[in-house]
């Protein structure tokens, strides 16, 4: 399925399920940033949002609470596709909704072509929650071979790019990738949009970049798997602690081995905090 790096997934939820997380979600407060760890703040909604923020996401047990999701991140589709792909029982290591907001610069690391390297082979499965009509929106572009070091030197050859400038486009600098890959991809990367609802899977390590929207928020979310949990870059801890809720969402994992063993770190961190009975 992921082939080419990337692959649609179709409508993952339906739209009374996507108006419920979004329901959910409206009563908790944003944090400024892409990811929770990273934040610089936080509002109590989106029109509070600083002009300098590119981003917004929640608290994660705010958003891993919401109605239905984690039921939804631990459907077998997922599982099967990522271990497939990964070749072993995948690890999920993050779930994560951020905001991005419009009519901003692009993120100079997130926002143009760029590759992630979260582990030695990895399967994000994205969810838009709001639509991406157009991709004045906030479309996601994914080049497609790039996750394949051998196959995407072809293609390049193929476009007559020269020696100097396939290296750079194998570096894991944005910075040197991102003028470059935005000149020769900006046309062709393969474009990921649609309702609210629709879903996509893509290996990181290909180059990929979010358009900025132009003309409303766009939320987006990740399910992450990957080898193992690599607590260098991504964390699970939560900023607040309720005993309750963390009892709740691990009810909500099937007792499945498999299911135990992929969402282990999940597990262990909302056990940390539940309420021992």
């Amino acid at each position: 399925m992921l082939d080419n790096g990337c692959a649609g997934l179709g409508l993952g939820l339906d739209s009374a399920q996507v108006g419920a997380i979004l329901e959910h979600l409206a009563t908790k407060r944003l944090l400024l940033a892409h990811f929770p760890t990273q934040a610089t703040g936080e509002v109590a909604s989106l029109d509070q949002v600083p002009v300098e923020s590119n981003y917004a996401c929640y608290d994660f047990l705010d958003l891993w609470s919401s109605p239905g999701l984690i039921q939804y991140a631990a459907q077998d589709k997922f599982l099967d596709i990522a271990q497939a792909y990964i070749g072993c029982t995948p690890t999920l290591y993050s779930i994560n909704a951020f905001w991005s907001l419009p009519n901003r610069s692009p993120h100079k690391a997130s926002q143009v072509f760029h590759r992630d390297w979260d582990d030695y082979r990895s399967v994000a499965f994205f969810t838009q929650l709001t639509p991406v009509d157009v991709p004045e929106d906030g479309a996601h572009y994914y080049v497609e071979t790039s996750h394949d070091v051998h196959r995407f030197e072809r293609t390049l050859r193929e476009r007559g790019v020269d020696a100097e400038n396939m290296k750079v486009l194998s570096s894991l600098d944005e910075r040197v990738i991102a003028p470059i890959a935005m000149k020769l991809f900006k046309d062709t990367a393969h474009r990921f949009d649609g309702p609210a609802g629709q879903s996509f899977c893509t290996d990181g390590y290909g180059l990929h970049r979010a358009e900025v929207p132009q003309t409303r928020p766009r939320l987006l979310m990740w399910i992450r798997f990957g080898n193992f949990f690599n607590d260098t870059m991504y964390t699970m801890k939560p900023g607040r602690s309720d005993p309750e809720v963390a009892a709740r969402l691990i009810e909500q994992i099937p007792k499945t081995p498999r299911h135990q063993y992929v969402f282990r770190h999940l597990i262990r961190t909302l056990q940390s905090m539940a309420v021992t009975r």
